[in-house]
């Protein structure tokens, strides 16, 4: 999902925004940004190992080998782990970096 400015009272519409305060907006924007684009990522491989997991139930009902499949979910499931340690990485140390930012 997107990242926007975050919500603040002083952003409205017509009003004067003191610009130090949008710049932190700004900053803690770009902070979330890069927490969002890392689990979209790690929802992508979930959402692919799903889809792949599917196929091989599917082939199997239709009796049709899914030995290459499952290979290759195995291999997905190694990129799921290490996206989801990047995303937990990235998420701990942005959100140390926004607590400060927000006070």
């Amino acid at each position: 999902m997107p990242s926007i400015i975050p919500y603040d009272p002083s952003l409205t519409l017509g009003a004067i925004v003191d610009p130090a305060a949008f710049a932190t907006l700004s900053e803690i924007a770009e902070l979330d940004a890069e927490i969002d684009a890392a689990q979209d990522i790690l929802n992508s491989f979930i959402s692919m190992k799903r889809s792949i997991d599917m196929t091989v139930h599917e082939l199997i009902a239709m009796e049709v080998d899914p030995h290459d499949v499952k290979a290759m979910s195995e291999q997905i499931k190694k990129e799921i782990s290490k996206a989801a340690a990047d995303y937990a990485a990235i998420r701990l140390e942005n959100e140390a970096k926004i607590r400060p930012l927000k006070a």
